[in-house]
């Protein structure tokens, strides 16, 4: 669970700027501009408890389908 906190505070304004680079391909804001706004947050609390509940929740479901399939 802190690795997955971590992973999402951590790639949370790279990504944001990233998808505005995407979006606008003239985008001129400079990369150290954005990264510590508080729009570069945006989002932050999701994207944390979806990386949170792919490495946690994700390992105990796959093996519970590999439990199935074996006993197949």
């Amino acid at each position: 669970m802190i690795s997955g906190l971590f992973a999402g505070i951590f790639s949370q304004s790279l990504d944001t700027y990233k998808t505005r680079l995407q979006r606008d391909l003239s985008y001129a804001e400079r990369f150290s501009s954005i990264c510590f706004t508080k729009q570069a947050f945006a989002g932050l609390g999701w994207r944390c408890a979806m990386i949170i509940t792919a490495t946690t929740a994700l390992p105990y479901v796959q093996g519970k389908i590999k439990q199935l399939l074996n006993n197949q």
